[in-house]
């Protein structure tokens, strides 16, 4: 599901009408209905019913609005800060949801400080980051500990799997949730490190069931919110509110999160900012991976 889809969604949701929404798009009537269908589809629930009035959410698709217009607006409010930044000295850094919680503060202040800086953001797996750092393509990374890797890298924060569920059933164990019900994950094409994280986990638990992989996080919780399964995900991409959830009793499942950087290319500005965000997050000096 991309950004221009999720706008439609938003659209329709918001004149509930297909001929309205479809000219406010200035796409097709027939575009904006196979962009619905491919959501519904995608999530496996229907999002919008017929009525008198016209086209309405459902249930599901009420939960579903409320998470793809945070998204929206979050999205929204980092392209508008970033176009205000002076065109000069760009830093190119790789980030993923593990770190949504510390990127932005710590751009903010950066910024402060020096307002010459200007920043370009890239929503990446930890795998493409690694690559695009060792390639020169990015210049920070913000990802999964990789040991293997000859990037230098420091710990930011843990993260560890979670099982999330309906409201009616916080009172379940880890046990009978991932027994008794339908389990999605974050498909391997998304995120392969989580995906196989996640496997590995159900093998060892001998849970001997299909796990369905959904493509993104958004989809995975609407899915919970309408009480169709459970999902394991990181305790990073759970939402806000309409779950319950419980923290995997695996020692295993638990991961470092990093910043990272290619000391074989030499960059002032990357070194900048990577000082600041030491300062600002009481971060200890770099080491080498096999270190860590």
């Amino acid at each position: 599901m991309n950004e221009k889809i999720m706008r439609s969604f938003i659209i329709l949701a918001e004149v509930q009408n297909y001929h309205l929404a479809a000219e406010k798009l200035c796409i097709t009537q027939s575009t904006l209905t196979k962009q619905i269908q491919s959501i519904e589809n995608e999530i496996g629930t229907q999002l919008f019913v017929r009525s008198n009035k016209g086209t309405e959410l459902s249930v599901q698709g009420k939960s579903f609005y409320g998470d793809i217009k945070e998204i929206i607006t979050s999205i929204d409010a980092l392209k508008n800060k970033m176009s205000k930044l002076p065109p000069n000295s760009v830093l190119t850094i790789g980030f993923g949801m593990a770190t949504k919680d510390v990127i932005p503060s710590c751009l903010t202040t950066f910024s402060e400080k020096k307002p010459d800086f200007s920043f370009k953001l890239l929503d990446l797996t930890s795998e493409e980051q690694n690559k695009q750092l060792l390639s020169g393509a990015i210049d920070i990374g913000f990802m999964r500990q990789n040991i293997n890797s000859p990037l230098e890298q420091i710990n930011i924060k843990n993260d560890y799997l979670i099982v999330i569920c309906h409201p009616n059933k916080k009172q379940c164990s880890q046990s009978e949730l991932l027994h008794n019900n339908h389990i999605f994950c974050i498909s391997s094409d998304a995120c392969s490190g989580i995906y196989e994280t996640i496997i590995q986990f159900c093998k060892r638990s001998n849970i001997n069931k299909e796990i369905e992989p959904v493509s993104s996080y958004e989809n995975i919780c609407s899915l919970v919110e309408a009480d169709i399964g459970v999902a394991i995900i990181p305790h990073s991409a759970l939402p806000k509110n309409n779950v319950a959830f419980i923290k995997i009793d695996d020692p295993l499942t638990i991961w470092q999160i990093v910043l990272a950087k290619n000391i074989n290319i030499p960059n002032k500005l990357r070194d900048n900012f990577i000082q600041h965000v030491q300062q600002q997050l009481g971060l200890s000096s770099f080491e080498t991976s096999t270190l860590l």
